[in-house]
């Protein structure tokens, strides 16, 4: 029998994904750090406007769209079984119906969220989700359904920026838990402080500053509000807290983004998987009825000075970030020990006092150089010391040989990639998967220049549409500032093509 389960029930489900008369559900995964929304910030931005739009000109009106809210940064394994949870839930309240197909869309991380849903519903078909109380919904009830899935900016074989940031994850749960207090302290004097500190800063050129203001501006209660906006207020704030209270709680996920490098595998995570594991998840999807499509991104590098000195320092700055995190660790363990104040009170002061005397200097640079975060970023991704390996030197035909750019449709071979290509935060190599030797059209993948956030809708400053008093400002940012090129057009021709491939027949 298959490791994934029964071939006649598998039979069935490709049958239930070809009737026509049903709607196609339209799932949006999000990845690192993700979330539906905050306030009004979405994690995809701008793209429901695009799904009317194409509803309109391509006629197909019975596609449905969904956000799916996910935990920033848990494990894969935690991550996944949220989202096989949810996928139940909808099938259990009949928004899927038994006619109905469902196209799940996942960005970074939120692609290998998928991978590991489908995966382990594959492989135990008969299991069952309780559901509010008194329901029951099988995995292969979910299964039967899941028609496309759609892959953009994936990790498939990690990244050397997760490698970098696993070794700073003390540091940063520490930063996190800290920042999660003061948000939920975000009101009254300490809030007309906060805003009366930003008013006399310079005009913000950093994208990521706005972000960082914008946020508390919304969530701070403005008392001299009215009721409706002191609760929406009170409800961003709520929401804002707790998405920093599950970072600073749990920040597994920057090791199940860490490229492998052949000594990971069987750790749990898609990108650490064998050759064997991968070869047999394709043949599940091919099983199940399940079509895959791609898109990779990547930004090329200039090799001016800048680039050439962080390359240069970048050794320096992995051995300061491990010696950051070893002291890291002893602070928030003695930060968290009220029952000893002597020690307690000594640690918590210098976990918020360094942030706090930093932070101004870091938000300055990034004024003053709005890119230079990206390059950073890119650095790290390029760094040739790191785990990250092309693939194919691994293990050949591992990744696609070619691929073709989304738009001219012109063929393009992967060995022109150099394995330090990224789109700042993935090396573009390792989302040139999956590939299939024995039928090498059945997995097609898309190129184009555009960096991590851009192909989410976070590519330019976009303005609220219906501003609040001293609220927030934008509902999107770019914060990478990578001057990539990307803009509206390429936007809108990206979700365009997602769309018509989750709703092809």
């Amino acid at each position: 029998m298959s490791p994934w389960g029964s071939g006649a029930k598998m039979a069935e489900g490709g049958k239930a994904k070809d009737r026509a008369s049903g709607r196609t559900h339209v799932v949006l995964v999000p990845g690192f750090v993700g979330f539906d929304a905050l306030g009004n910030l979405e994690y995809y931005a701008g793209v429901t406007a695009i799904f009317q739009d194409w509803k309109e000109v391509s006629g197909r009106q019975r596609a449905v769209i969904h956000y799916f809210d996910n935990f920033p940064t848990a494990s894969v394994e935690l991550r996944s079984q949220r989202l096989g949870r949810w996928l139940a839930k909808r099938v259990a309240r009949g928004e899927f119906g038994p006619d109905d197909r469902v196209a799940l869309v996942g960005h970074s991380t939120g692609g290998l969220d998928i991978r590991r849903t489908v995966r382990t519903m594959a492989r135990e078909p008969g299991a069952q989700h309780a559901l509010d109380g008194s329901c029951y919904v099988s995995n292969q009830t979910i299964l039967e359904r899941i028609a496309r899935i759609t892959f953009l900016s994936v990790p498939h074989y990690g990244t050397n920026l997760a490698d970098f940031g696993f070794t700073l994850s003390s540091a940063a749960k520490g930063v996190l838990k800290n920042a999660a207090i003061g948000i939920r302290l975000n009101r009254g004097l300490l809030a007309r402080a906060r805003r009366t500190a930003t008013s006399r800063c310079p005009t913000a050129r950093s994208d990521v500053r706005l972000a960082f203001a914008d946020p508390h501006d919304e969530s701070d209660q403005n008392a001299m509000g009215s009721a409706s906006q002191q609760a929406s207020e009170r409800e961003a704030r709520a929401q804002f807290a707790l998405w920093i209270e599950h970072m600073g709680d749990d920040f597994s996920i920057i090791g199940d983004l860490r490229s492998s490098r052949g000594t990971l595998e069987g750790a749990g995570s898609p990108a650490h998987d064998s050759s064997d594991e991968r070869s047999s998840e394709m043949k599940m999807w091919k099983s199940f009825g399940i079509s895959t499509q791609s898109y990779a991104t990547y930004v090329p590098r200039t090799n001016g000075r800048r680039g050439q000195f962080l390359d240069s320092a970048l050794p320096a700055l992995k051995v300061l970030g491990e010696a950051v995190d070893q002291l890291a660790a002893p602070i928030n363990r003695g930060a968290e020990l009220w029952s000893l104040p002597l020690l307690a009170l000594p640690s918590l002061s210098v976990r918020i006092g360094l942030p706090v005397l930093s932070l101004p200097a870091v938000v300055g640079v990034l004024n003053g150089d709005p890119k230079l975060l990206f390059d950073f970023f890119q650095a790290v991704c390029a760094d040739r010391s790191g785990n990250f390996q092309n693939p194919n030197e691994r293990k050949p035909n591992s990744i696609a040989p070619e691929m073709t750019w989304l738009a001219s449709g012109k063929t393009v071979k992967t060995s022109s990639l150099s394995v330090s290509d990224s789109d700042g935060v993935v090396n573009t190599l390792s989302m040139c998967w999956p590939y299939d030797p024995a039928d090498p059209k059945a997995h097609p993948i898309r190129l184009l220049t555009a960096d991590h956030g851009d192909i989410i809708g976070h590519f330019t400053l976009k303005p609220v549409a219906i501003p609040t008093p001293k609220g927030r400002k934008y509902r999107a940012y770019d914060f990478f500032q990578s001057e990539s090129g990307f803009g509206d057009a390429e936007f809108r021709m990206v979700w365009k093509d997602v769309f018509d491939f989750c709703t092809r027949p």
